[in-house]
């Protein structure tokens, strides 16, 4: 299975506007979009990458 690099985008975007909503309207695209590939990354990767709380943040993992 590819990975889900579109998603990465989304991420970085999350991450640097703290909400999903935010992301959304600085990439011209849907929530619903942002929350599916930020979703599907996390799943390729196997981790929760951002917080489901508001305001949204990146979670924290230690190995």
């Amino acid at each position: 299975m590819a990975p889900h690099w579109e998603g990465l985008n989304e991420f970085l975007s999350v991450a640097e506007h703290g909400s999903f909503t935010q992301a959304a309207n600085k990439l011209d695209i849907t929530v619903v979009s942002v929350s599916r590939r930020v979703a599907a990354l996390e799943a390729y990767l196997g981790v929760e990458a951002v917080s489901s709380h508001h305001p949204q943040s990146v979670t924290h993992r230690r190995r």
